[in-house]
């Protein structure tokens, strides 16, 4: 009986496909960036990492959590204010992250967006241009990942 439900089982599967994990999907591998531009980003079979969030701006019946997010270790060119933003460059309901500490995070970060431009998220926040800020993408909680 046992060899049956094993057979079952691993047949049940086998028309799934297999997502790889991204290799930003944890801040320790966070992929460098640097300046200004557009920055490509694939959070399809990334996992939910990092601390929890407590609030974000715009949660408009939203969830405070963060699924299937990655991470970039940005410098900018100069110091400034920039826009991090995700708006109108994809269909996933994003939320956006950014600590400007460049070390992985304990705490939620100092600036955070949720839905700022319909349901994707745009951070306006200070940037020095000599230090490294992490920018963390993600989902809406069960919603998956995508780019």
């Amino acid at each position: 009986m046992n060899r049956s439900v094993l057979l079952i089982l691993s047949l049940a599967g086998a028309n799934e496909p297999i997502v790889a994990t991204p290799p930003n999907d944890e801040c320790e591998n966070a992929i460098p960036i640097s300046g200004e531009g557009v920055f490509s980003f694939d959070s399809t079979g990334a996992t939910a990492s990092g601390p929890p969030l407590n609030d974000c701006e715009h949660t408009y019946g939203g969830s405070t959590g963060l699924d299937a997010d990655v991470w970039f270790s940005w410098t900018p060119g100069r110091t400034a204010y920039y826009t991090i933003d995700t708006c109108g460059q994809t269909t996933v309901d994003t939320k956006i992250v950014v600590s400007w500490d460049p070390f992985c995070p304990t705490t939620p970060g100092e600036d955070c967006d949720d839905d700022g431009c319909l349901s994707q998220s745009r951070v306006v926040t200070g940037a020095d241009g000599h230090y490294p800020s992490l920018i963390r993408i993600g989902t809406q909680p069960g919603l998956g990942g995508g780019k």
